[in-house]
């Protein structure tokens, strides 16, 4: 809930400093009722009428982030819904797709919530910050890439990473693209280039996460950015993620490793994983070598 202005302000400050991207674990998807025009729209005429006089000089907030972020590596979020406005979202990337149609392996949606406009048409890049637990509503996997009626999107990690290399497009390989070995079976995603960097997938596009414990040193108080405390090495060149650890504002998520994570952290681990190189992989004959040992399990519990 702070002022545009604010955020602007940080936007600022994190371009100066040389951040390779800025991306928010956070939505925008009502005007900034702190701007004058706002608070004018509850105040008695006469007040109102003065309150406009004296700021008449001064452009609404949410056109001070959005001159801020038209002017930096930025990235904003969506959020993919079962609404039925799938029309209304504009992808900023391009994609191109090698093999077979993965689309009807992705998770799908038929909706989608944004922010307002003047923020989505000034960011750089659009993503994803939808998480999909498992039935124990824990967090083991996360994609790279959604659907939206038949529009491809990206994950906020993934916006970012192209955003950070100045790409534009993004290759999805699928079964039977070259290299790959599908036995003629449309068998889904194999792998995701994001600019320079190919990042092997599961079919639908998601990959399992070696998940770390927090690391609170990794965070930077937005106050000491607002105040240039922070040195230049800690943002140059760097993906900065802007997000929310309180708990009051619900962004806290279950992982293998610790019952409360911030999702904005679980964030940067994807682009922590997928920069590393390593990937942790689950092969074709898993589901069966599952089956086998509860089966084997079960019979010799029975006797």
């Amino acid at each position: 809930p702070w002022p545009r202005t604010v955020m602007a302000d940080i936007v600022t400050k994190l371009g100066e400093k040389g951040a390779s991207a800025i991306a928010f674990d956070v939505m925008f998807p009502e005007t900034d009722r702190t701007s004058l025009e706002e608070v004018a729209k509850r105040l008695p005429f006469e007040q109102a009428e003065r309150l406009r006089e004296s700021g008449r000089s001064l452009p609404p907030n949410d056109e001070v982030f959005a001159a801020a972020l038209a002017k930096t590596p930025s990235v904003i979020g969506l959020t993919l819904t079962s609404g039925n406005n799938a029309a209304s979202y504009k992808p900023k990337a391009g994609f191109a797709v090698a093999g077979d149609d993965p689309r009807p392996f992705l998770d799908g949606f038929s909706g989608a919530t944004g922010n307002i406009p003047i923020l989505t048409d000034a960011a750089k890049g659009l993503g994803a910050l939808n998480w999909t637990p498992d039935r124990d509503q824990i967090l083991r996997r996360v994609s790279l890439i959604y659907r939206l009626g038949d529009k491809y999107v990206p994950s906020l990690a993934a916006e970012a990473l192209r955003i950070a290399q100045g790409a534009s497009t993004f290759v999805l390989k699928s079964s039977n693209a070259s290299g790959e070995t599908a036995f003629g079976q449309s068998t889904g995603l194999n792998h995701v280039r994001i600019g320079d960097i190919q990042v092997p997938t599961d079919a639908q596009g998601a990959i399992w996460l070696k998940f770390r414990a927090s690391e609170p040193e990794s965070f930077i108080p937005a106050w000491k950015v607002l105040s240039g405390e922070v040195p230049e090495d800690e943002i140059s060149g760097r993906i900065i993620l802007i997000g929310t650890s309180a708990p009051g504002l619900l962004d806290l998520r279950a992982t293998p490793v610790d019952p409360v994570l911030p999702g904005v952290e679980v964030i940067s681990m994807m682009i922590e994983h997928i920069v590393s190189g390593q990937s942790l992989t689950r092969p074709d004959y898993a589901p069966a070598a599952e089956q086998l040992t509860i089966l084997l399990l079960g019979v010799m519990l029975a006797f």
